[in-house]
C-alpha cells in the first residue's frame, strides 16, 4: 500500500480525533447520550440503521459467506427487534422525556422492580457486545485485505 493510502487513512483518523475531542467541548454528557430529548424520528432511525449498514453490508457478508443460510437468522432477529422497537419507541420517549430517564432501563426500574432492571441490563449488555462484534467483524474484513495483514489479527488489534 502506497503512502498516499496511508495518509489519507491516518488523515481521516485524525479528523475523526479532532471532531469528537471538537463535540466534547460543546456538548454536556447528556446531550451526548440522549441529544437532550430532541432527537427525532428521522434522526434516530438513520443512526440505528448507519451503525446497522457496517453490519449488514460488510459483517453479514462475511457471515454469510462463511456459515451459509444460517447467517440469515442473525438479521430475522435483529429485524423482529427493530419493528418491536418501532411500536414501543413513542411511548418510551414520552415517559422518559417526562421523568428525565437517560437509559431505557430507567424505563423498566420506574415500571416494573430491580430484578427486571438487573435482567434488562444483562441483555442489553449481551445485545451490545454483539453489535461490537459485529462492527469488529466489519472493520477487519474490510481493512484485512487492504492492508495485506492477517483477519485474525487486526480483529484484535480493532478491538482494543
Amino acid at each position: 500500500m502506497g503512502i498516499v493510502c496511508w495518509l489519507i487513512i491516518i488523515s481521516y483518523f485524525l479528523v475523526c480525533i479532532f471532531i469528537g475531542y471538537w463535540a466534547s467541548k460543546k456538548e454536556s454528557t447528556q446531550d451526548f447520550l440522549i441529544g437532550s430529548h430532541k432527537v427525532g424520528f428521522f434522526q434516530t432511525t438513520s443512526s440505528i440503521f448507519a451503525v446497522a449498514g457496517g453490519e449488514i453490508l460488510i459483517a453479514g457478508a462475511a457471515l454469510g459467506f462463511e456459515y451459509g443460510f444460517n447467517a440469515l437468522w442473525l438479521w430475522v432477529g435483529t429485524s423482529i427487534g427493530l419493528i418491536g422497537l418501532a411500536f414501543a419507541a413513542k411511548h418510551i420517549r414520552s415517559v422518559a422525556g417526562k421523568n428525565n430517564f437517560m437509559i431505557i432501563t430507567d424505563y423498566l426500574f420506574e415500571k416494573y422492580d430491580y430484578k427486571c432492571t438487573v435482567l434488562a441490563a444483562i441483555i442489553l449488555f449481551i445485545g451490545f457486545f454483539a453489535l461490537l462484534s459485529a462492527q469488529f467483524i466489519a472493520g477487519a474484513s474490510l481493512f484485512a485485505p487492504i492492508i495485506n495483514v492477517n483477519y485474525s489479527l487486526l480483529f484484535i488489534i480493532i478491538g482494543f
